[in-house]
């Protein structure tokens, strides 16, 4: 073969996998309720959807700088997958200025906040207390919530004395559940998912000067990606066997937790459905992106504050150079209006960001 086709062949073949690239991309954002169950590829594509955005927009600048057709392809993906791009970044331009006039207003905020930084303690429970005090939400949602007997909820609740109502998931031993409020808690539940403590849900119902508003917090399974990223390391300096060994179990767990936390978020759905009967603000650590099927479910009617009036970048989880949103905020739309939400990055505790929403109670 001359070398004229042999670059004539390169070129087509680049050209396939620009397609390819492009239907790939289109698939994983069209296809978040599809579950790892039924087609595993798909939940992985999702996973990595940022990524394969990414690649688009460097393959059609590539061809566009060759002057070649094939950047069209590339380019009417991204096109189509432009809200996906806003679910991880809102652009200055695209943030809605609302004023609440006489309406009331609800400030809300989820963190996982990791066992308070390891564990409970004097300098750990008052460093959050005081964050949090200067962001002033009205409710604190918080995942990983833990305590011990020297260290009880009681005398955390002191350093959180601007929340005199607050409900804590009691089971033992695990990292726990809690919600803080600075409104009169009138009912809560709290609910095991799975065998796994740390994965749960609270349900409670806040009285918000004189309107009931329900509050869901939820922890759905980890993804295992802290605890394999020794192996991962060390993998990195042995052979070819090891790092496919490596590959394989990696792999092979996170297809486990996405059928987990697949099953977690469909019983999630259906405690909203049995026991939610007013407006709901659902807060949790889902461990799932915008584009996965876990989130979808989870989500199910409701809007995502961050996607509808979100400020700047809202990944939430600060390993893999902070590209994850895997916490998230619904609301009813029908019930509420989202004033804006952010990511706050001033935090220095857990491997997570708090994100906190303010809505107009309509």
């Amino acid at each position: 073969m001359g070398k004229k086709a042999t670059l004539l062949l390169i070129h087509y073949m680049a050209g396939i996998f620009t397609i390819i690239l492009a239907i790939i991309t289109v698939i994983s954002y069209r296809c978040n309720h599809i579950t790892a169950h039924t087609y595993p590829i798909i939940s992985f594509t999702n996973m990595a959807l940022q990524f394969l955005l990414f690649a688009d927009i460097l393959l059609s600048v590539w061809w566009i700088i060759r002057c070649k057709f094939w950047f069209w392809f590339p380019l009417i993906a991204l096109i189509y997958c432009l809200p996906a791009i806003y679910t991880v970044y809102r652009p200055p331009f695209l943030h809605k200025t609302i004023k609440a006039g006489s309406h009331t207003t609800l400030k809300v905020a989820t963190f996982n906040i990791a066992g308070f930084d390891g564990e409970p303690s004097h300098c750990s429970v008052s460093a959050l207390a005081e964050d949090f005090r200067k962001d002033n939400p009205d409710v604190i949602c918080m995942q990983e919530f833990a305590y011990t007997k020297d260290f009880g909820v009681d005398s955390i609740a002191r350093y959180f004395n601007e929340y005199p109502y607050y409900v804590v998931d009691k089971h033992e031993p695990s990292l726990l559940l809690a919600i803080y409020s600075k409104y009169p808690i009138t009912d809560s539940h709290s609910y095991r998912i799975g065998d796994n403590n740390i994965n749960g849900m609270i349900l409670v119902s806040i009285d918000v000067n004189g309107k009931t508003v329900d509050m869901l917090t939820c922890h759905l399974n980890t993804t295992n990606f802290n605890q394999k990223r020794g192996d991962i390391t060390t993998s990195m300096q042995q052979g070819i066997s090891e790092k496919f060994s490596v590959s394989k179990d990696l792999i092979n767990t996170l297809h486990t937790n996405f059928l987990i936390r697949e099953k977690q978020a469909n019983t999630v759905n259906s405690l909203k459905k049995q026991f939610v009967h007013n407006p709901l603000i659902t807060c949790g650590d889902l461990n799932s992106t915008p584009f996965s099927c876990a989130y979808s479910r989870v989500r199910g009617y409701q809007n995502d504050a961050f996607i509808d009036n979100g400020k700047g970048y809202g990944n939430t989880y600060k390993y893999l150079h902070s590209l994850f949103r895997i916490d998230h905020i619904f609301y009813d739309k029908q019930s509420f209006e989202v004033v804006d939400c952010e990511v706050k990055r001033n935090y220095d505790f857990s491997d997570h960001y708090p994100q906190i929403a303010t809505f107009i109670i309509k």
